[in-house]
């Protein structure tokens, strides 16, 4: 098994991408595998327009891929080892939020067991993630649905019916990315350092979510 992560130039997502290094080294035996590539400014918006770029190296990644891999965005922290999820029968799993939640999943996190299957199904995402880039009126639905633009796609493709075996598992554990996840990590293995608990980690003085904080800046090393 290995994690792979993207991460886009320097600055601070630079800096979030040691801090998950060094958590992989400290808590698995398998690698972390670092893909850098630049940072382009396209028209639209930047955060759809980097998260597609993300998705089509995502896809790369899965296409030269012969065994199990954990996907992670630069921004998460791993405080457990996650090659226990490999023990369940699926083909992708993606990390689902709490019922009630606004948006119903969060696509930080991806764990795939690669096969011809599951490399036509992220070519398919892929496919899907670009239309919608170019297609605002295919596009707007699933993002009121599922916010963003790489859960959008997603979101199309689970409800469209997928041709492989995709199960979901709680971002509570595996991809604690909102504010109630950050409360009580005991049984957190994967931290998402998004929002305002990324710009706590980067304050002096945090005044917020001081736990998830302190977890992180275990790892950082100014």
């Amino acid at each position: 098994m290995e994690y792979h992560t993207v991460v886009f130039g320097g600055g601070r997502y630079k800096t979030l991408m040691e801090v998950l290094r060094r958590s992989v080294e400290q808590n698995s035996e398998h690698k972390l595998v670092v893909h850098e590539i630049p940072y382009r400014r396209r028209h639209g918006s930047i955060k759809l327009t980097t998260n597609t770029d993300k998705l089509a190296k995502w896809n790369d990644i899965v296409q030269g891929a012969d065994g199990n891999i954990v996907l992670m965005d630069c921004d998460t922290l791993l405080l457990k080892d996650v090659s226990h999820v490999f023990e369940k029968d699926f083909d992708v799993a993606y990390t689902k939020r709490t019922e009630g939640e606004r948006f119903p999943l969060n696509g930080g996190v991806v764990f795939v067991r690669a096969s011809k299957k599951t490399k036509e199904f992220f070519k398919e995402w892929l496919e899907v993630n670009n239309r919608m880039m170019s297609d605002s009126d295919f596009h707007r639905p699933y993002y009121k649905k599922y916010a963003g633009i790489n859960q959008a796609s997603f979101g199309h493709l689970l409800e469209k019916g997928p041709c492989i075996d995709i199960i979901d598992v709680p971002c509570r554990k595996y991809n604690a990315c909102d504010v109630d996840d950050w409360n009580n990590l005991e049984d957190t293995h994967i931290l998402h350092i998004k929002s305002d608990l990324q710009n706590q980690c980067f304050t002096k003085t945090p005044f917020r979510h001081h736990e998830a904080v302190g977890l992180w800046r275990r790892y950082y090393r100014p």
